[in-house]
């Protein structure tokens, strides 16, 4: 839900959400272990800078576990302790890899199970080093390429553009699907750049498969500031997996209101659904107030977590929104965040 301020009154935008789950035979969850390099066999105290960073890992190199260096040389960097840092800080958790060394254009690998003919989807962090003057004219602009079973996608991350620093990385979120063909795939990801010493930075590598996940479920959402709560319901209206039915509740004590929404969802890709949504609008004393339509898109963020940009058009209350040539009060963009409602064993009252 998101509300916003035109004047007189309050709009509330209606928001929808989805649930990922993956095909029974699949492995659930991220089939990449150690995705966020976290996991290092080397003792700290022998790296090129104790516990900082471990520079020059060269091709056959497996000391970050579940990882094999494959190409060039790349460079391993720990946790930060200083403040500021000297080095930077990680997408997710304390550790991440530079694709390049002393130079060179270096990568990783990693095999994980798969079904043949599922779809998975790929997802890392990308940064680039703001190390910038070490070695005269390095490209600002870092690229790599993230391939599995014969697909491939290119991403890059311009330094000079994007201001990056050790306390802000500014991480990119990258992200690709490929379509297995045997029980193994291997997923790689390396620089595409000429050797430098300066290079592009990933963490926090995901691969989850993905093409039966459905968003049935229920969430909660939440807008603080003006103390709005939402509980939204998805059920399915087929056996594919293709339109849902979509619910949503919610009340605001800041200014007393309540809604009522109804619509679908409609799958348009391996994570992402188009909805619409009817948003009735009533007072503290159950008048209808307004009708807002929403329509728009939402697209998978994790496990648990939905994201949604929408357009909400606003109606008064003895509008028919779907009238020819009805048109709205206003109209306006917004975007909404939900979380998965978990599932908790009762818990008793407490004692007196």
């Amino acid at each position: 839900m998101i509300k916003k301020n035109t004047g007189r009154f309050v709009v509330l935008t209606a928001g929808l959400a989805v649930l990922m789950t993956c095909s029974a035979q699949a492995v659930k969850g991220n089939l990449i272990e150690n995705g966020s390099f976290e996991t290092y066999t080397k003792d700290p105290a022998t790296w090129t800078m104790p516990g900082r960073v471990d520079l020059n890992l060269e091709v056959g190199n497996t000391a970050i576990t579940g990882w094999t260096v494959i190409k060039g040389m790349i460079d391993y960097f720990g946790v930060c302790p200083d403040d500021p840092p000297k080095i930077w800080r990680a997408a997710d958790g304390g550790h991440s890899l530079e694709l390049a060394a002393s130079p060179s254009a270096g990568g990783v690998s990693q095999a994980f199970p798969t079904i043949p003919g599922e779809t998975y989807r790929v997802r890392l962090s990308l940064s680039g080093s703001p190390m910038t003057g070490w070695s005269g004219e390095d490209q600002p602009n870092k690229t790599v390429r993230a391939q599995a079973a014969g697909q491939s996608a290119d991403f890059s991350f311009d330094v000079a553009a994007e201001q990056n620093t050790y306390v802000d990385m500014k991480w990119k979120l990258c992200t690709f699907f490929f379509v297995a063909d045997a029980d193994i795939a291997t997923l790689e990801i390396f620089s595409t750049m000429e050797p430098v010493h300066i290079g592009p930075v990933i963490d926090n590598v995901s691969v989850e498969a993905v093409s039966e996940w459905s968003p049935a479920g229920s969430y909660m959402g939440a807008n603080e500031p003006w103390g709005e709560q939402i509980l939204i319901t998805v059920a399915p209206l087929d056996a594919d997996n293709h339109r849902f039915s979509l619910v949503s509740d919610g009340i605001s004590t800041g200014n007393q209101s309540r809604y009522l929404a109804r619509g679908e969802l409609v799958r348009t890709g391996p994570d992402t659904f188009d909805g619409t949504q009817v948003c009735y609008m009533i007072d503290e004393n159950y008048v209808l107030t307004m009708k807002i339509v929403v329509s728009g898109t939402l697209v998978q963020a994790s496990a648990d977590r939905l994201e949604a940009v929408w357009v909400a058009s606003v109606y008064g209350g003895d509008q028919d929104p779907f009238a020819e040539g009805a048109r709205p009060m206003v109209s306006f963009p917004a975007t909404a965040f939900y979380q998965r409602v978990p599932i908790v064993p009762p818990i008793p009252p407490a004692a007196p």
